[in-house]
């Protein structure tokens, strides 16, 4: 089975490269295949394995990348240099730090390596990526690739003072993106899962309970209607504030709260009221008789009636609902994006699903569907 490694760690001059190179002899030497894939911009490895000018070559290792992002085969030979140690090469060259901005904004952009180290994988005992100094989105494909990290470092505070983080970020990959485990669970119970469709009445006490807890380790869904009209049946056009006042108020600890200021507040009445007809009674006990203090109860307060001033205003307190659809559609967004947020950290959710609806035949579709997605993609996990 192929061992792929990462050679890496944030900090320069630590002996990456070094590692890479004399690992990769070495195992050579013992008469085992290797590559070695060069996999910072700097291109130190292709230089240290003898090729003096790496940006003039044809083919690197940015031209792997450009095929996976177009989901173009890859050949698993094309661009692979034999070296004088015996180790075969995936050059690098200044190319690759385009890439940097390039795989920001693409699908499973963490995953481009992986599809040419799978490729290759069939003829390799060992592969060895040489990871630039740095934790971008160039070494979360490295990590994401391999299956096990070689963390060269230097007895001293700078070298050690990122190793932390890099554990961390590794732990992360492992977790969430490198599904190497979960594909081979996958594979070997993928012909006899044995589904089965149960529902759960969430009414039942135990039931609840059961919900709860998968709640957990769902995801947070939320949907953005982004073509509304502007009718005063809808409370988030009218105002997104008032509709954040029903939010609020439904949960339930703020509920006990106010449950017991309103208790509160119905016992002094009570005292207050009682005090008054007694010394009433001193004076007239038939009109103290004739009189009963009405206190309603507290499950029959309307506390939004108390928030119900509350607004987004702005130029001579113009309400939301009487301004542009642009600034109208953009408050609602950022409303759509806190409120969002807010329910990802009361319900401790480990992750948020964000959705767009959106008609096609949206007049303003070359800016605010652009728009949109741009914002989604720029906040999503």
């Amino acid at each position: 089975m192929t061992k792929v490694i990462a050679i890496a760690n944030q900090k320069g001059g630590v002996g990456k490269t070094s590692t890479t190179v004399n690992l990769g002899a070495g195992l050579a030497r013992q008469g085992y295949a290797v590559l070695a894939i060069d996999f910072d911009p700097q291109a130190n490895l292709t230089m240290a394995l003898g090729f003096k000018s790496p940006d003039d070559m044809d083919y690197t290792v940015s031209n792997v990348l450009a095929k996976a992002m177009d989901e173009e085969p890859i050949d698993p030979s094309e661009g692979i240099l034999t070296t004088a140690e015996g180790v075969d090469l995936m050059p690098s060259s200044i190319q690759l730090s385009r890439f940097e901005l390039a795989l920001v904004n693409e699908m499973n952009r963490e995953s481009m390596l992986r599809q040419f180290v799978d490729a290759v994988k069939s003829d390799y005992d060992y592969i060895l990526i040489d990871c630039a100094p740095s934790l971008n989105v160039l070494a979360l494909n490295a990590l994401t690739a391999a299956d096990s990290v070689l963390i060269p470092t230097q007895p001293e505070f700078f070298s050690n003072a990122g190793l932390q983080m890099l554990l961390s970020t590794i732990s992360k990959v492992r977790k969430k993106i490198n599904a190497v485990m979960r594909k081979a669970i996958w594979e070997r119970y993928s012909d006899d899962l044995q589904l089965e469709t149960i529902d759960i009445d969430v009414t039942k006490s135990d039931a609840k309970t059961i919900w709860d807890k998968l709640q957990k380790y769902l995801p947070l869904y939320t949907l953005f209607q982004a073509d509304r009209k502007n009718t005063d049946g809808d409370s988030e056009v009218q105002d997104p504030l008032k509709e954040a006042v029903k939010e609020i108020l439904a949960d339930e600890s703020l509920a006990a709260t106010l449950r017991s200021v309103a208790d509160e507040v119905e016992r002094k009445l009570k005292e207050v009221s009682s005090r008054t007809l007694e010394k009433l009674r001193e004076m007239s006990p038939d009109v103290a008789n004739s009189l009963n203090p009405v206190i309603p109860s507290s499950t029959n307060l309307k506390w939004t009636d108390v928030f119900k001033g509350v607004s987004i205003t702005g130029d001579n307190d113009i309400p939301i609902n009487k301004r542009g659809s642009g600034v109208k559609r953009l408050v609602l967004l950022n409303f759509f994006r806190a409120e969002a947020e807010r329910r990802l950290q009361e319900r401790n959710a480990p992750s948020i699903v964000y959705a767009i609806e959106e008609p096609e035949d949206c007049l303003h579709s070359r800016f605010l569907q652009f728009h949109l997605v741009r914002q989604l993609r720029s906040f999503a996990i």
